[in-house]
């Protein structure tokens, strides 16, 4: 995948190299260990992370203290960057990649993406020398500088993998996430602009889709309207329509997948063989489960079906799903959770009862029994439908 980059991120880079050449006998007690995590590649290399974000009490470059979660991300979308102000190297590059992604926010409510800045050297990065560092980039309300004790700090980058017990060593990575679904992703190296931006941007679509798909669940739309009938194909070689076939008179566990990926998706399929089991009264009569690929190119239904029995989840009542990439694509757009590309899937379960109007989202790293709660709360109330209920699968 090719990005282009903007003027002001070629000049970082620029300036970076001349640097590096400057110092490259020197070697300053700076970012010299940078080059054991700097990954050369200018796209940087990005992989989905989990984060459990903390709580912790920081103070920014005004001096403000402000709690991580609620006060300095406060729900909205954000990109992190972990810095130290004496750095001569890495951070002002990495900085001025955030001045960049400043300005191309521009016009945008500073309400839907935050910019945060987190040192990794407390000791000497107060809230006035941190104030001086944003100075220098004309960093605005949306970009905050954090600061804090040292134990603070030091909890706030073991949530993100950053923290080294030498700070020169830290790693230089860039984290873009949604803090609503628990969707983070993580750039080590030189990562564009552009980058963060349409990650971002992909983000956002996903955010209104959702709003969209919770718009029809909560009576604003016809669900099948909403949802469509696209046609996809089972693990089984069937055509089924989405939303007759798939979603109507049912409690559907839907999650995104594909069948080559070998950390995420078997997790996240073995954690929801567990849920099943939890829900034995209801599986396969009032409660079922999608699994829908986001590589439908490579994901045939024997692929799928293959798939289904090594995770233990080929049995009645669990359907996977396929298809052209138009019509499977076209599906997870309508659950805002259409990818960039097949490993760039969102990991979040839906629980969806569409045509009582109710759609919940939840991580899958919550213990079985907290997941199946959540289903049974919401496929409770219509127990008594279950017996009228025909089974598709």
């Amino acid at each position: 995948m090719r990005y282009a980059f903007t003027k002001g991120t070629l000049a970082a880079v620029a300036a970076l190299l001349l640097v590096l050449a400057l110092s490259a006998s020197a070697r300053a007690t700076d970012h010299s260990h940078h080059a054991h995590t700097v990954q050369e590649s200018s796209d940087a290399m990005p992989g989905t992370v989990r984060i459990t974000l903390p709580d912790t009490v920081l103070t920014d470059q005004d001096g403000k203290s402000l709690k991580l979660e609620t006060d300095a991300i406060a729900g909205r979308l954000v990109a992190i960057t972990f810095v130290y102000t004496t750095c001569t190297t890495v951070c002002p590059v990495q900085s001025a990649v955030f001045a960049d992604v400043q300005k191309q926010l521009a016009g945008r409510p500073d309400s839907d993406v935050t910019l945060l800045s987190v040192t990794v050297d407390p000791l000497r990065d107060t809230p006035p020398v941190l104030k001086q560092f944003a100075s220098r980039y004309q960093a605005g309300p949306r970009w905050k500088f954090l600061t804090g004790s040292t134990q603070a700090v030091r909890e706030v980058l073991e949530a993100f993998d950053a923290y080294t017990p030498n700070f020169a060593d830290h790693p230089a990575a860039i984290v873009v996430g949604d803090p609503a679904t628990g969707e983070w992703v993580r750039f080590l190296g030189f990562v564009s602009s552009d980058v963060i931006l349409a990650r971002l941007e992909a983000l956002q679509a996903a955010r209104t889709a959702a709003s969209s798909a919770t718009s029809a669940s909560t009576g604003t739309r016809d669900p099948k309207a909403y949802f469509t009938d696209t046609q996809l194909v089972t693990q089984d070689g069937r055509t089924v329509r989405f939303y007759s076939d798939v979603l109507k008179d049912r409690v559907v566990v839907v999650n995104v997948m594909f069948t080559s990926c070998k950390d995420a998706c078997p997790l996240i399929t073995r954690q929801l063989v567990q849920v099943r089991d939890e829900l034995a009264d209801l599986y396969g009569s009032r409660v079922f489960f999608v699994s829908i690929t986001s590589d439908p190119l490579r994901d045939t239904p024997a692929a799928m079906k293959a798939f289904a029995r090594e995770q233990n989840a080929d049995s009645t009542g669990w359907t996977f799903l396929t298809g052209t990439r138009e019509n499977v694509y076209g599906v997870l757009g309508r659950l805002g959770a259409r990818p960039e590309d097949a490993e760039d899937h969102i990991t979040v379960l839906y629980i969806l009862d569409v045509d009582n109007k109710h759609m919940r989202r939840m991580l899958p790293n919550q213990p079985p029994a907290a997941i199946a709660e959540a289903v049974r709360l919401i496929a409770t109330p219509a127990k008594q439908s279950a017996a009228a209920t025909p089974n598709r699968n």
